[in-house]
């Protein structure tokens, strides 16, 4: 039997949602988000991320990828910012990324001029941000530390 999608062991995802937004690029519309919990036994670690799987006609089209990085120093470093836990695709087509290791709530939105933007609540510099796929980032007036 031959799986129509392979994902790395433990990575533990606890959640994935089929993106029917049109917010963001094309090339997403179909796809599925899936939230890799991470983990937390293993010499070297992985997941600590949110990847993409492209679907054409239903059905997986290409490799997973990642989508939302950054949780973590490194596969040989025990250093973990977050793990997130969820996915909630919102009206507007926006995501929203609950983390239950370092407990904030991401906000990852796109505008037509290719921004990404993510909102969180200050964490005072304590956690680093994630990276997104897009090449431009921009921050809330409202925070700090974005």
């Amino acid at each position: 039997m031959v799986p129509d999608v392979i994902l790395e062991p433990h990575c533990a995802v606890l959640d994935f949602v089929f993106y029917t937004g049109k917010q963001f690029p094309a090339e997403y519309r179909g796809g599925a988000f899936l939230a890799n919990h991470g983990s937390s036994n293993r010499a070297k670690r992985l997941g600590y991320s949110i990847t993409f799987v492209p679907f054409k006609n239903g059905k997986p089209s290409g490799p997973t990828r990642d989508f939302v990085t950054g949780w973590m120093a490194g596969p040989d470093e025990r250093e973990v910012w977050g793990r997130p836990v969820g996915l909630l695709q919102l009206a507007d087509g926006s995501l929203v990324l609950p983390d239950d290791g370092g407990k904030p709530v991401w906000h990852v939105s796109y505008d037509a001029k290719g921004h990404a933007k993510r909102e969180t609540p200050d964490t005072g510099g304590v956690h680093p941000r994630p990276s997104l796929p897009w090449p431009a980032f921009r921050c809330p007036p409202h925070l700090s530390h974005c």
